[in-house]
């Protein structure tokens, strides 16, 4: 049956190319359109078995727009993913302890022979929390569960970053621009506090 297909008409759509096609018979319903979608090189996007040439195109251009939705958020993920993957490396291996074996060939001293892992929780080191928290960096809720960085927080965060040499990190300081200005940003409570706070 497809291959038999009676090509109606073709439409581009940003680079995809949409063709919508009748079959010679219809499904159990009386539906006998298809939409193809084709972006080069090798993207290949079918709707099948529409009512009318109209619904073909309308779910056609659906599935082009959802693929194309997708792939930016993966295109997103992906940018941020190189930059905190070595972040969360950094911040995990600093942060917690070594691991040995004390049972390895009887020897309960800890050795390079015995050196097994960087141990890791699951959560920061409650220690260290509470030093960003005491240096004003960061503030927890009350049941400790979630944390929120606020103007000096992201000024200390925005210096170590534009310090490190990872591939990304520029690109990812600039779409946040706008946090400088926030950072900068001196409303009358901030006056407030920084008087009271010299007091």
């Amino acid at each position: 049956m497809l291959a038999n297909k009676k090509e109606i008409f073709i439409k581009n759509r940003e680079n995809w190319k949409i063709t919508i096609f009748e079959l010679p018979e219809s499904d159990i319903f009386g539906k006998k359109f298809v939409a193809e979608c084709i972006k080069e090189p090798d993207l290949l996007k079918t709707a099948w078995f529409c009512q009318n040439q109209g619904e073909a195109y309308s779910r056609a251009c659906n599935l082009v727009d959802e693929f194309e939705i997708q792939q930016e958020r993966l295109r997103i993920f992906m940018e941020h993913y190189a930059v905190i993957k070595d972040l969360y490396l950094m911040i995990i291996y600093l942060s917690n302890g070594d691991k040995h074996n004390h049972y390895l060939n009887n020897n309960r001293e800890k050795s390079k022979e015995n050196f097994t892992s960087v141990s890791c929780c699951n959560g920061f080191d409650f220690e260290i929390i509470n030093g960003l928290v005491a240096e004003g960096l960061l503030e927890l809720s009350t049941t400790k569960k979630s944390m929120t960085m606020k103007k000096k927080g992201m000024k200390a965060a925005r210096e170590v970053l534009q310090k490190t040499n990872i591939d990304g990190v520029n690109r990812l300081l600039e779409q946040r621009e706008y946090h400088e200005e926030y950072i900068n940003y001196k409303s009358q409570l901030d006056i407030m506090e920084e008087q009271e706070e010299e007091e």
